[in-house]
């Protein structure tokens, strides 16, 4: 039965064609530009793919080369680290397109690639567009210098400290302005990448036989036409947070419906409500990608308000485990010189006692009812020593209890603490910064 074979993706190899047109300053022309692209984790898409990207200048003999997806594994995903590193090597790219094309200085020239660029929600790769012409008007570009610094994307290694030392003296309130691409729309980024400056692919020695090859803060100039291939429906949690509200919307009221004996719905088991709903795009029910932007944003202010409230309790736990261990340094301090001083006590104890005896020997020829009163006192003294011995136990009963209980809270505390930078670590882990 059909309703029990769902997809996962669209049947369709593009759901929706789109061109990308970059502004145009008409501001540097050379050899070639590289700069990264983003597939944003916004709507329900399973991937897209980059079919074709157009250019204009001198052109020449052209040739696109892609970065090669990186190895992953369980333990550390490339495509969520803080920074993306590209090699500028030759072994780390894949070529996608090669031919010669005559100068085309006002007009884009599209070029059609040998295979689609796929690119998965939040995946980033780098697009590397170049021409061996032998002069310096091969490709136009842009100058981002205007709207620097913004890019946290390193080409190579060895060739951007100057953009760490940039980058370290910004303050936190130029997070935004840095991750601000050169271009986006609801499914792509497109960010600064650089410029070459070299008739050789991959050449590290520029035109003029000195310097650097390489031009940080430029800028792509072109048009990219790509597809989107959506991701259907399905009633698995990760699939259903990727949804809009209405559409989540559409699928209770069909379970309402469902449970109402005079609707025809209720004729259909869930396997058919769920087909019908598998077979419906993400914004069929009037999602739009602005209400997936305020539903993104709800769900990172929540997760904001989570992790501080989490810090202020860890905070809070570690205030009140001090609290506590100071509380029982002092208790136990107190309860050492009580102890030091029982000798003292006993030995004045002693001497009372010896100069009663001596009182008793030079009182021996006193009558019978004075001996009695001595007596008593005698007794009512010892009493009230055996009270105050007990109080002195209780007390120390007391203390134990208390310290005990304070290494309980003090160890809850730090095994709570622990958990929370485990948590920190994980989410650290999972954050992508621009």
């Amino acid at each position: 039965m059909a309703a029990f074979n769902r997809l996962t993706e669209a049947t369709y190899e593009v759901h929706e064609s789109v061109k990308v047109d970059t502004q145009d300053n008409e501001d540097h022309t050379f050899c070639g530009i590289m700069f990264p692209i983003k597939c944003k984790d916004l709507l329900p898409v399973d991937h897209i793919s980059i079919r074709s990207v157009a250019v204009r200048g001198e052109l020449g003999p052209l040739t696109v080369w892609v970065s090669k997806e990186k190895k992953q594994n369980n333990n550390n995903n490339n495509n969520n680290a803080a920074t993306h590193v590209f090699r500028l090597k030759k072994s780390h790219w894949h070529k996608v397109y090669e031919a010669v094309h005559p100068p085309s200085p006002h007009e884009y020239k599209q070029l059609l690639l040998n295979e689609p660029i796929i690119l998965k929600p939040g995946q980033v790769r780098a697009l590397y567009i170049h021409s061996t012409l032998p002069n310096d008007r091969a490709i136009v570009y842009d100058n981002a210098a205007f709207y620097m610094p913004r890019r946290l994307i390193h080409f190579g290694h060895g060739h951007h400290q100057n953009n760490n030392n940039n980058q370290n003296n910004n303050n936190n309130n130029n997070n935004q302005d840095e991750r601000k691409p050169r271009y986006e729309d609801p499914m792509i980024a497109i960010y600064s990448g650089r410029a070459h400056v070299s008739t050789a692919i991959f050449g590290q020695e520029p035109i003029w036989g000195w310097g650097n090859a390489w031009r940080d803060h430029r800028e792509f100039v072109g048009q990219l036409h790509y597809g989107a291939v959506y991701q259907l429906w399905n009633p698995d949690r990760n699939v259903l947070t990727k949804f809009g509200p209405k559409f989540n919307e559409a699928l209770f009221n069909l379970k309402l419906c469902q449970t109402r004996w005079e609707s025809p719905i209720s004729r259909l088991p869930d396997e058919c409500i769920y087909y019908i709903l598998n077979m419906c795009r993400w914004d069929w029910f009037q999602d739009t990608p602005n209400i997936m932007h305020q539903k993104r944003s709800q769900q990172r202010a929540k997760l904001k308000r989570e992790e501080m409230e989490r810090k202020r309790q860890k905070q809070a736990d570690i205030e009140a485990a001090a609290r506590l261990q100071d509380a029982t340094k002092q208790e136990a301090t107190t309860n050492n010189n009580k102890t030091d001083s029982g000798p003292i006590f006993d030995d004045a104890m002693e001497e009372e006692g010896a100069q009663q005896e001596r009182a008793e020997q030079e009182h021996d020829d006193d009558d019978d009812d004075d001996d009695d009163v001595h007596s008593t006192q005698l007794v009512g003294e010892e009493g009230e020593n055996n009270n105050g011995q007990e109080d002195e136990e209780a007390a120390l009963r007391q203390a134990w209890i208390r310290r005990q209980f304070d290494r309980i809270n003090v160890l809850r505390a730090l095994a709570r603490a622990q958990d929370d930078e485990d948590m920190e670590a994980d989410d650290n882990d999972m954050d992508i910064v621009f």
